[in-house]
């Protein structure tokens, strides 16, 4: 039975290298957690043994912060950092633990920190993070006598929050996501059997709803591709069989099996891109080494062999994807050369503006500072994607056709013999 299971998932799912995976230097063999890009220049690393990284070029390159102010509970173990949200590229929050004194946020870009959730009965150890703005989101984790616990915090500071119908175990809430301000999904894992966390009211209450997992099997991650259509990832104690999938909004739950592949992976991240694709993050007992999925609604699933387990993703510029697993591993969707766009040389003399920006047909270059076209016989124009495929070539002109060129965020190179080059990034409706 299991040969031809295996078989029917093979051939329902796209093995594929097309797309390629950029390794990034972290400066760090520690494993890494998880990663968030506030901004497109901005993004932020936590890791095992205090490790925090930041990136101010988009991601080209990565240094440790030295802070302070987190306080870490002494024993073994206990200087990681589990998670972190920033809501711009100065605001964030982060977890440590596994057992922790609280939640901490930065004012700064992680430069300094301060307690802003501090453990006690209510919550001993804290794990999970969700932010709607600054002082609006939840906090995950578990009771020091208790289970799965879930706090809000808001303007007026941190409030207990209801889960009825919870069964008794060692789990805690290590992940959320809200398809809109009523109607979220928590889900618990580390320990114990995972389980799902559902709301309706805006956090104020959650219900228990039982996953169908075997024993043992750990919760990771959770999104919302849509209203109904909802995905889960999870550690199992057995063979994966892909995916947890909900097609009414997180009622009930069943396995996905087109993303089960013949690697039965592990699911420890899931991410939705800007232009809603959803990539997963995981690992496999059957390779040592890592495995990132993709896929768009109503589409196959595609995934990527990549060298080391993967734990944390994130995105910007719509379909700019990183992933960070063990031993310090960071990997990107993207050409390296291409990071760094928005910070391109100007200081020759064909600087330029596009108009209009965005565009559905005609593209028109113009000279900064001027409404007169620039004309440069010998200039040469390329037009390239994210993923820093030229679609577009010739000599330049004042004007070029882009109605072909499917919706999204593109870059135009307009480069001349002896010259460097100039780029402007542009969005086609």
């Amino acid at each position: 039975m299991k040969k031809y299971f295996v078989l029917f998932v093979f051939f329902a799912t796209n093995l594929s290298f097309s797309q390629d995976w950029f390794e990034i230097p972290s400066g760090t063999t520690n494993h890494l957690n998880a990663i968030d890009f506030p901004t497109e220049m901005v993004g932020y690393i936590a890791g095992n043994d205090g490790v925090l990284l930041k990136t101010t070029n988009g991601g080209a390159d990565w240094s440790s912060i030295a802070y302070s102010g987190l306080d870490f509970v002494d024993g073994i173990e206990n200087d990681n950092l589990l998670n972190l949200k920033f809501i711009s590229d100065q605001i964030g929050y982060i977890t440590v633990g596994p057992v922790s004194n609280g939640v901490y946020k930065t004012s700064n870009g992680g430069t300094t920190w301060e307690l802003v959730a501090p453990a006690e009965d209510t919550l001993c150890a804290h794990y999970g993070l969700y932010f709607f703005g600054e002082d609006d989101g939840f906090l995950g984790g578990r009771g020091c006598e208790t289970a799965d616990e879930i706090q809000k915090i808001g303007l007026d500071g941190i409030s207990n929050t209801t889960i009825s119908g919870l069964p008794s175990s060692t789990t805690m809430v290590v992940d959320f996501d809200f398809f809109d301000a009523n109607t979220g999904i928590a889900v618990t894992g580390v320990e114990g059997n995972g389980k799902i966390l559902r709301t309706i009211d805006g956090g104020i209450n959650w219900t228990y709803i039982f996953p169908g997992l075997p024993a043992g099997s750990e919760l990771t991650s959770v999104r919302f591709m849509n209203e109904n259509l909802v995905y889960i990832g999870y550690r199992s104690s057995e063979l994966s069989l892909g995916l947890l999938r909900s097609d009414d909004g997180g009622l009930s739950w069943a396995y996905d099996l087109e993303s089960t592949t013949f690697y039965y992976p592990n699911f420890n991240a899931l991410h939705v891109s800007g232009n809603d694709y959803l990539y997963v993050g995981a690992d496999t007992d059957l390779d040592p080494n890592g495995v990132i999925f993709e896929k768009s609604t109503g589409d196959l699933w595609n995934f990527y062999p990549v060298d080391e387990r993967i734990f944390g993703l994130s995105s910007y510029r719509d379909s700019i994807v990183w992933a960070v697993g063990e031993n310090g591993y960071i990997v990107v969707n993207q050409d390296p050369i291409y990071l760094e766009i928005e910070e391109a040389d100007k200081s020759n003399e064909f600087e330029f503006i596009l108009s209009p920006n965005p565009v559905v047909n005609q593209l028109s270059i113009k000279a900064l500072n001027s409404n007169s076209p620039i004309d440069y016989s010998d200039a040469q124009i390329e037009v390239v994607n994210l993923l820093g495929e030229v679609l577009y070539q010739s000599s330049f002109c004042s004007e070029i056709e882009v109605g072909h060129i499917e919706s999204g965020v593109y870059f135009l190179i307009l480069s001349q013999k002896g010259q460097n080059s100039s780029i402007t990034k542009f969005v086609i409706e």
